[in-house]
């Protein structure tokens, strides 16, 4: 696995750990500048109950998200959206079809899995 998947991978596990916000966890992320250097750091405090399971967990899942081929930016990656770093709950990571073009202005849905009628005939406008 690719030093990227990896920091994914770390990134995860952070966010699963923690009883803080994703939004404040980002945050840390982003001044750390590295999900698993902010992980090693927290490794000795009471972050984690048990670090080994959430963390094959989460690497688990980014191994799975590799096989179904989909793309993701997180906070640290040069070509994250800079609309969404502007906003105030910038999300931790963002999947993605396609390709970035940050000289565009772009249309993002943030989906969910059992949306109302109301939703996807909102969604369709």
């Amino acid at each position: 696995m690719d030093a990227r998947a990896m920091e994914l991978g770390a990134l995860l596990t952070l966010l699963r750990r923690s009883n803080d916000p994703w939004s404040e966890v980002s945050m840390d992320i982003a001044v750390a500048g590295s999900a698993r250097a902010f992980m090693a750091d927290a490794a000795d405090s009471t972050l984690f109950d048990a670090p080994d399971a959430v963390h094959d967990k989460a690497m688990s899942d980014v191994r799975d998200w590799i096989r179904q081929g989909l793309e993701w930016v997180t906070i640290l990656d040069a070509d994250y959206p800079s609309r969404l770093r502007e906003i105030r709950e910038t999300p931790p990571f963002v999947f993605y079809r396609g390709e970035i073009r940050p000289e565009e202005e772009g249309v993002c849905i943030v989906g969910s899995r059992s949306a109302s009628d109301w939703g996807r005939a909102f969604a369709s406008e």
